[in-house]
């Protein structure tokens, strides 16, 4: 069964809201089987030897988890931030933030021109 890593502030609202893929996790048709299961992630997770500090950020209509990994954060393409991830973001040396669209977007920021 494949996992879907996810926090009770980004995965469970986004779970609701999306009926059309409420299929992958369970299912009352006796011809269909979920083939996804949810994992709650905490503030933080270990990847081998490396700790990774999980910060939220607004992204259109949810949220969706950014990441810091030491001194390095990166973020997916974000509308705002609320100011809790600037104390996790705090001290950190390079913050890599995707930038897919150069024209206002009703789910993100617009990259600068």
């Amino acid at each position: 069964m494949t996992g879907l890593w996810t926090s009770t502030e980004t995965g469970k609202p986004w779970i609701r809201s999306t009926p059309g893929f409420a299929y992958a996790l369970a299912s009352e048709n006796p011809h269909h089987w979920p083939f996804m299961s949810t994992h709650e992630l905490g503030d933080t997770v270990k990847i081998g030897d490396i700790d990774v500090a999980l910060f939220i950020q607004e992204h259109g209509a949810g949220m969706t988890l950014g990441f810091r990994f030491g001194q390095f954060a990166y973020s997916t393409d974000a509308m705002g931030m609320p100011e809790a991830a600037f104390s996790v973001l705090s001290g950190i040396d390079l913050w890599v933030v995707g930038a897919a669209h150069s024209v206002p977007n009703r789910s993100i920021r617009p990259m600068p021109t």
